[in-house]
Formats: structure tokens, C-alpha cells, sequence
């Protein structure tokens, strides 16, 4: 039975046939579903981790930060409508990510060729890119090496 929704990853793996036409079958579904889960969380964990780390090198910060929560929810409990509207635990999680990205290095294949910082690069080309070195490219955000998650208030990078 198909799943009626292509909006939700999983209801789209499950409904795509595989490159003969056929259904994907149940070790396929298993082991994309058991990969997808394995990254998604290891990489969740990492990017907390790693900003919990920055709060507690950034005392004052840590402070903002929990007093900004506590007037948002105002004893009540967390929702996401409150969450939106913080901008300094938006700022921390951009930061902490920025600094420690989840994931650091990617391989990419060049689909055309193009050139890429003055180089050419061929269709069908590996290029490795560095999301750790970027995001430290003082070009790109002063002071690249420190914490300051205030800087975002200004910033809006694309996610690309």
C-alpha cells in the first residue's frame, strides 16, 4: 500500500521503484532506513556536543542564553512557536555549528565543467570541500576563530 504523501523522505524511498522498475525491497528500505537514522543522529549529537563545549568556555554567554529561555517560556514549557523567537539560542546553534560543523569534509562530483576559484574543474570530477575551512575563511566572518554567537544577528548566510 503506497503512502500518499511525497513531502515525507521515508513515504518517497518507499514508493520509488528501484532502477528496474521493481519495488525497493525489504533490506533496501532496512538498510537506507538504518543508515539515515545512524547519520541523523550522530551528527545531532556532534553539533550539541560541541556547543554545549562553547557555552561552557562562554559563561557569560551560557548566562544570556538562559535568561533568554527563561523569559521566553515564562515557567511554562518549551514550544517551537517560543523558539522561533529567540534570537541568541538561534545564534548559538549557528555558531557552534559554524565552528564545528557536523560534518566537515563532503565529496562532491562536478556534473559540468566549471571553474572554481580561478581552476578548472572537469565534468565528472571529485572535488573535496572543507565546511570546517570555510567557515573559518576570515573573508567571510571576522574574527573566525572565536565564539560569538551575536554575530548571526547580522549574518544571513545561505545554507548553500
Amino acid at each position: 500500500m503506497a503512502i500518499p504523501t511525497r513531502t515525507i523522505f521515508f513515504s518517497v524511498l518507499v514508493n520509488n521503484p528501484d532502477e528496474k522498475g521493481q519495488p525497493p525491497s525489504k533490506e533496501i528500505i532496512g538498510g537506507i532506513l538504518t543508515f539515515t537514522f545512524g547519520a541523523a543522529y550522530e551528527t545531532c549529537q556532534n553539533a550539541l556536543a560541541w556547543t554545549l563545549v562553547l557555552l561552557a568556555q562562554h559563561p557569560q554567554i551560557t548566562a544570556a542564553l538562559a535568561e533568554e529561555i527563561d523569559r521566553a517560556v515564562g515557567g511554562g514549557l518549551p514550544s517551537m512557536d517560543k523558539i522561533s523567537t529567540l534570537p541568541l539560542l538561534d545564534g548559538v546553534t549557528r555558531e557552534g555549528t559554524r565552528l564545528f560543523p557536523p560534518v566537515p569534509l563532503q565529496f562532491r562530483r562536478s556534473l559540468i565543467e566549471t571553474e572554481l576559484g580561478g581552476t578548472r574543474i572537469p565534468a565528472g570530477t571529485r572535488v573535496l570541500t572543507s565546511a570546517y575551512l570555510i567557515n573559518r575563511n576570515p573573508e567571510l566572518y571576522s574574527e573566525p576563530q572565536k565564539f560569538i554567537p551575536e554575530r548571526w544577528r547580522s549574518l544571513n548566510r545561505s545554507p548553500r
